[in-house]
């Protein structure tokens, strides 16, 4: 019946849903946009524009499954509906845009990756920047070999995915809380996100079968909604449990740029973009 497609549409909402709130090239656009409007118009036309292309794209899982190909392996299905479909030079162009598009989302991973290292680490530790330009560049490599070698495994690339997503729906919840909650504590934070994280993965129908403790059914449906669901609702216990209450001022006090009067990747000055947004709203 329908009721197995309406529960792999409940998951994988929650599943992409929880993954976007921790992509790094949103949070990218967020920091570069120049103001609150060309950040709503640029997410709305983004939204509005890939309604038709998730659209097409569904329909060569449904041609693939009527011609009877792919159906083995659904995450090639495009791949190989255009293959039997049309001429080689136009299966060429589709390869060669396949590989571009990941080369676009292995740049936005890799400079995320450095990102976090020069931007983020000099707030721990006290690292001059050969030593973090360096830290970065191997931190990227190594990320890169172990993409490749996960790559060279043959594994489904919707697996793939929901491997990581499971980690980002066990943790999306009470991160986006702290950016709000006066009460949520980072410990708490911590254990709602790990007790969810565990939850989804014995529940998880990859998991060894000695870790499937749980009494219910291991499947991507139970895995997905039972990691937000778990972490949501101790995020909440967490929050109201706690007795502290934090200051959210602090952030503009006492959080600043690494260093205000060098220039910002986009070529304005440090501070800038944060003026003028303060000045518009």
């Amino acid at each position: 019946g329908f009721a197995a497609g309406i529960e792999f549409g409940a998951y994988v909402i929650v599943a992409i849903l929880a993954a976007e709130m921790l992509n790094q090239a949103w949070w990218q656009r967020i920091y570069a946009a120049d103001d609150d409007g060309t950040l709503r118009r640029s997410f709305l036309l983004a939204a509005v524009a890939v309604v038709p292309m998730v659209f097409v794209a569904g329909l060569f899982g449904l041609v693939a499954r009527g011609q009877g190909v792919g159906t083995d392996r659904a995450s090639v299905a495009f791949f190989v509906v255009v293959r039997d479909a049309f001429a080689e030079p136009i299966v060429l162009a589709v390869v060669v845009l396949a590989v571009l598009l990941v080369t676009s989302s292995a740049d936005t991973l890799f400079n995320a990756i450095a990102s976090v290292v020069t931007a983020d680490l000099p707030r721990l530790v006290d690292a001059g920047d050969r030593t973090l330009t360096l830290a970065a560049r191997l931190l990227t490599v190594v990320v890169a070999l172990a993409g490749v070698f996960v790559a060279a495994q043959g594994y489904s690339v919707l697996t793939v995915f929901f491997v990581a997503d499971l980690l980002a729906t066990a943790t999306f919840v009470p991160l986006l809380a702290g950016l709000y909650s006066r009460r949520l504590t980072g410990l708490g934070a911590f254990v709602a996100s790990a007790v969810g994280l565990a939850v989804g993965g014995m529940l998880f129908p990859l998991t060894p079968a000695p870790l499937q403790v749980l009494p219910l059914e291991a499947s991507f449906f139970n895995a997905f909604i039972g990691a937000a669901a778990v972490s949501g609702g101790l995020t909440a216990l967490a929050a109201l449990a706690s007795g502290t209450r934090f200051d959210l001022g602090r952030l503009d006090r006492e959080i600043t740029r690494l260093d205000e009067s060098d220039p910002v990747a986009d070529g304005g000055q440090a501070g800038e973009g944060a003026r003028e947004r303060g000045g518009q709203r």
